[in-house]
């Protein structure tokens, strides 16, 4: 039973992880299209 409860956390910590990873992700994805739009704009 203490191995079972064990890998239920263990897997709450990876998915905790996942969705900080996924959030950081997806804000960056949000920063970078600016980044490379910006220069390009500028240039014209």
């Amino acid at each position: 039973m203490g191995r079972k409860e064990t890998a239920i956390k263990h897997t709450a910590e990876l998915l905790k992880v996942w969705c900080c990873v996924f959030l950081d992700l997806r804000k960056f994805m949000s920063l970078l299209p600016a980044q490379l739009i910006t220069p390009v704009s500028l240039r014209r």
